[in-house]
């Protein structure tokens, strides 16, 4: 007999939909139960146990039990804790740094030109509070993104006579939101949608919006902190690129909310602490050196009614009412205390473990590891490294870093950040074209510990054919054309003062100086001391006839 369960019933009518009735095979019975799986990454636990992240099936349903304790803990962390501060510090510098830059399209000239003019105008006017310009922005958001796993950034289309005030030429300024802004809270929008963990979903499980409080929260001062309010997310086609306001830079594929590497360390943050503390309560207690005098019957009846020490009053340490429990329960460097005869103390003696240093080293290189920063960057601890192993260290973490500027930054922010900028700017005049989807970022250059090998490998390349100048140029954040035109103002200043040799040698620099190299002698040349070279020899034969 066939079960009645949900699998038995599905079974059935697939069944019936392809055999006749009297053919069915009959399904076993199924004895359905409900299983309760416990799901939680190791932030969810207070202390922090990692046995406590068990059968986690997808990172939405694994970090929901506790994602606010998660955020939480990453931030406290890289605020307080110095080794999870210096390496968000490292990873935003190598990622943002000073600014990636934007490439316009060239297939316009004129636009391009207004475009780069306008940009440099608008950079220092890009944040709307004022406290850092577009390239601050970068660095914010990659601060935020390896602090806590995710931050907001929500544009503002400047009305024409504010931004006549500010001198905008380009209506468009962003607003750093951080995580605290938006709640862990699901619910049921007005519109019918689920809004989950703060994240409003459509009828196709797309991110569609966020619920974020109108004012940040913790100052009470400001009025409506606890309202919140719909900001649409924004998208670069279609109807969410005219309505989106909101971008949400997270990690792919980490579930509704990002998630910081931090918290993957947070175990071995912890024990390093612990250790940490512990060396130093054993170096202040070895440091305490206590002396105890036992009195005698005749001193102890001689001092009986007299304090213990000058100014401080003899009632005992233990209980008020008896005034016989007196107890000592604490030391300091350089203390004495009297003791009633008979009394006496023993004390611990704490032993040095040993092996700090390196137990101190391991810890540091697992959470190296942990958050993705190199040893030596996370240490600055250089004392037992090589140029060649620090070379091949930084191919890596280069990588990542690369990773994250192109798939996170450039995808999810700067991209987005630079249609919405040429878009605006099309809708007041400034260009005639909009081509958003054709801009190109230049990623600043990394510094070299050895910059002429660099070089060197890097003209080798360009002259293999390897590495175009268009890619060398982009690959330390610079628009090659730009660079072009510099050289050619340079060179017909230079022509104009009478300076033929002011260009450095290089791509366009003899050329545009016009300096021309001789051409190489032939190697059938052979240099003599004479004036005019020597004619072939005669043969033997000729010798001959000669003579």
């Amino acid at each position: 007999m066939a079960g009645s369960g949900i699998l038995s019933r599905a079974w059935d009518a697939m069944a019936r939909a392809v055999v006749p009735p009297s053919d069915l095979p009959t399904m076993p019975d199924v004895i359905e139960r409900e299983v309760i799986v416990r799901r939680g990454y190791p932030s969810g636990d207070p202390r922090g146990r990692a046995s406590s992240r068990e059968d986690i099936y997808s990172a939405t349903a694994g970090s929901r039990i506790s994602p606010q304790r998660q955020r939480d803990y990453c931030r406290r962390a890289s605020e307080d804790n110095p080794y999870a501060k210096r390496a968000v510090r490292v990873l935003a510098s190598q990622s943002a740094r000073y600014g990636v830059t934007p490439i316009f399209p060239s297939s316009n000239k004129r636009a391009k030109k207004a475009m780069d003019s306008a940009y440099l105008r608008w950079l220092s006017q890009a944040n709307i509070d004022g406290t850092c310009d577009f390239n601050g922005i970068q660095a914010a958001v990659a601060e935020e993104y390896f602090a806590v796993g995710e931050v907001f950034v929500r544009r503002h289309v400047v009305p024409a006579d504010r931004a006549a005030d500010l001198g905008l030429e380009v209506p468009l300024q962003f607003e750093i939101i951080k995580s605290e802004q938006v709640p862990f809270e699901s619910f049921k929008a007005p519109n019918g949608h689920r809004v989950v963990d703060g994240v409003e979903l459509d009828d196709y499980g797309l991110e569609v919006a966020i619920w974020a409080y109108a004012k940040p929260r913790g100052d009470t001062t400001l009025v409506g902190s606890q309202d919140k309010v719909r900001l649409p997310i924004y998208r670069m086609f279609g109807r969410a690129s005219v309505e989106g306001e909101i971008l949400h830079i997270k990690r792919p594929g980490v579930g509704r909310r990002g998630r910081s590497d931090i918290e993957a360390a947070r175990p071995k943050l912890g024990s390093f602490e612990r250790y940490s503390k512990a060396t130093l309560t054993r170096s202040e207690v070895e440091a305490c050196f206590a002396a105890f005098v036992t009195e005698s019957d005749e001193q102890a009846k001689a001092n009986e009614n007299m304090p213990r020490e000058p100014g401080i009053s003899d009632e005992p340490l233990g209980d008020i009412e008896d005034t016989e429990d007196e107890r000592l329960e604490w030391i300091e460097p350089g203390r004495i205390d009297y003791l009633k005869k008979g009394q006496k103390i023993d004390f611990a003696n704490p032993q040095s473990s040993g092996g700090l240093e390196v137990f101190a080293r391991e810890t540091l290189r697992a959470i190296s590891v942990a958050i993705g920063v190199p040893y030596e960057r996370l240490t600055n601890d250089l004392s037992k490294v090589s140029y060649v192993s620090f070379k091949a260290g930084e191919i890596q973490f280069k990588a990542d870093v690369e990773m994250f500027q192109w798939l996170v930054l450039v995808a999810q922010f700067l991209a987005p950040a630079m249609a919405m900028w040429t878009q605006v700017g099309w809708l007041v005049g400034k260009w005639d074209r909009v081509s958003p989807e054709t801009v190109n970022f230049g990623m600043p250059k990394w510094e070299s510990a050895d910059p002429t090998k660099d070089l060197s490998a890097l003209a080798l390349e360009m002259q293999l054919g390897l590495v175009s100048y268009i890619q060398a140029k982009a690959e330390r954040g610079e628009d090659w054309q730009l660079t072009m035109e510099e050289i050619e103002e340079v060179a017909a200043q230079a022509a104009e003062k009478g300076l033929p040799g002011f260009l450095p040698a290089g791509i366009a620099g003899k050329a545009a100086a016009g300096i021309v190299d001789p051409p190489p002698e032939s190697s059938d040349v052979v240099e003599s001391d004479q004036d005019e070279p020597e004619g072939p020899k005669p043969s033997g034969r000729a010798r001959r006839a000669k003579r």
